[in-house]
């Protein structure tokens, strides 16, 4: 009885708690987080009493929290509790949502599965096909029925394909529009509750004070974007870095301090310390550990949801970088609106110029115009992550690609796309099969021409690229006959060449190659 009388009695001194309302000033956010500082000021009466503080994310660290200030009274104690305000409906509607979308999401996996299966069936059709059809050379009437059954059978396979691809693809915009309506539901629920942080005071008088709050939130990111601009081939390159900034904390973020941060959070507060470090032999552990192992201390991440079908609404603010120990700064310069609704905005954080190579890549077998490629060295000094890139040429949208340091080596090489002015032709000018003399082989001499024409006025260089086949067959022999001073590549089979074409001109390369196999055997020679 004595803990209800308890509980009852905090309740009712919660209910009558002055309430006080926060403002967000200043928003650090990582890929995946945010720190928030919000401040207050609000007059505390002598004796002990609870101060309410609304404006906080549902979705606050309650272990991050850090309170400073001017003030001389004592912390007793604080907590925070959620404040939810027609929420419930939003809360069913999302597990129903939740339980459609990983419903469909195992029916699109099985049905891939089963796809997978009846194109597997489909190749070995063929060849169970081509093997019972030699088995029935000399018996027409077996053959004729042996036909019409692989028919039906080819026929019944590709239907029940189309079929599944059919109800992939409506499974697949279905899917889609559940992740959406997902999305919704939070940024509803979200914005529906609120946090409220609960302080109990002590202080010997009455007086003002002005308290800041610091804290941890998921529910925020950033994401890197670019746009790579080029003159010409003559100009350096200019590449712009932007951010797409991200929250549905539930929070109103207006006119903030933001700082963009490219590292994850440490939200753990426990004292760092060092465990016995073992060396232990590779071949002697499981393949979960690795050589030279130590044991590490223990660090917390807060990973946030990730939402489909955002809109972009786009703004400019300038930007300094700061380095840090593991982590750069990018502290924006002007203040941002950022709206909790699950919306992204863009901004610009810097502008950069860096020289580039240009070089023209051919290959003829696969497209009938060489590509313009920037190459740029000493990319590192550039400081960029992981994101999309759009990329203008002469002042044209050429198209967008992924940009990922983890897989560029020392040169990053992109694509600015075909080049009308130089036309490309490979021509097929030889082939002939013989079957050998005393001898269960035969062997294929395959020729091609390759024609390469600037229509610039003014000389290029230019990387063609061909190949010859390669085999791992060990009664299957390639043999090169004709390179025109082509490098050849043995691990790959790919054939270069490094030519300088002057302007109006054309030049010629011919690639002469011969196979050596068992008459028994069907390859594909081109």
């Amino acid at each position: 009885m004595k803990r209800i009388i308890i509980l009852i009695l905090f309740f009712q001194a919660s209910v009558y708690a002055q309430k006080i309302t926060t403002n967000a000033t200043d928003v650090s956010i990582f890929r995946n987080g945010a720190q928030v500082t919000r401040t207050a000021s609000f007059y505390i009466h002598k004796g002990t009493k609870e101060y309410s503080l609304y404006g906080f994310s549902q979705y606050m660290d309650p272990r991050s929290v850090q309170i400073k200030s001017d003030g001389d009274f004592t912390l007793l104690y604080s907590s925070n509790r959620s404040n939810l305000t027609d929420s419930t409906n939003y809360g069913i509607e999302w597990s129903q949502v939740n339980g459609q979308r990983k419903a469909l999401e195992n029916s699109i996996q099985d049905n891939q599965n089963i796809l997978l299966t009846l194109q597997k069936e489909e190749e070995l059709f063929f060849i169970d096909k081509t093997q019972n059809r030699e088995a029935f050379l000399n018996n027409p009437d077996a053959l004729l029925k042996m036909a019409d059954l692989y028919r039906n059978r080819l026929l019944d396979i590709k239907r029940k394909i189309t079929e599944l691809q059919n109800k992939i693809q409506k499974q697949e915009i279905d899917l889609q529009k559940l992740n959406t309506r997902e999305s919704q539901l939070i940024y509803e629920y979200t914005k529906s509750s609120s946090n409220e942080f609960v302080l109990t005071i002590s202080s010997e008088r009455d007086q003002q004070i002005n308290m800041t709050i610091s804290y941890y939130t998921i529910e925020a990111f950033w994401s890197s974007s670019y746009d790579l601009k080029v003159k010409d081939i003559n100009s350096p390159i200019e590449l712009i870095s932007k951010a797409l900034i991200t929250q549905n904390t539930g929070e109103k973020w207006n006119q903030v301090n933001c700082t963009l941060m490219t590292g994850n959070p440490n939200v753990s507060f426990e004292l760092p310390f060092l465990q016995t470090w073992w060396l232990v032999n590779y071949t002697e552990t499981n393949d979960s550990k690795i050589k030279g192992a130590r044991a590490e201390e223990t660090v917390y991440y807060l990973d946030g949801i990730r939402y489909q079908g955002r809109s972009i609404n786009y703004r400019t603010a300038g930007s300094e970088v700061q380095e840090q120990l593991t982590m750069n700064e990018f502290v924006v310069k002007e203040k941002l609106t950022i709206p909790s609704d699950g919306k992204s905005i863009t901004v610009i954080l810097n502008t950069q110029t860096h020289p580039a190579n240009f070089e023209y890549l051919a290959v003829p077998k696969k497209s009938k115009h060489a590509y313009l490629k920037a190459m740029i060295t000493n990319w590192e000094e550039l400081n960029i992550s992981t994101g999309p890139m759009g990329i203008y040429f002469a002042n044209t949208f050429v198209g967008t690609t992924t940009l990922n340091p983890e897989s560029i080596e020392d040169t990053l090489s992109i694509s600015l796309g075909p080049d009308i002015a130089t036309q490309l032709k490979r021509t097929k000018i030889a082939e002939n099969t013989k079957k050998e003399t005393f001898s269960a082989k035969k062997h294929s001499n395959i020729a091609w021409e390759i024609d390469i024409k600037n229509s610039k006025t003014r000389d290029i260089e230019v990387r063609i690229e061909d190949q010859i086949p390669l085999s791992k067959l060990n009664e299957v022999e390639v043999e090169t006959k004709e390179l025109s001073g082509g490098m050849l590549d043995q691990s790959t089979g790919i054939i270069t060449w490094n030519v300088k074409i002057p302007a109006g001109k054309s030049i010629k390369k011919i690639l002469k190659y011969q196979v050596r196999y068992p008459k028994s055997m069907k390859l594909i020679l081109e």
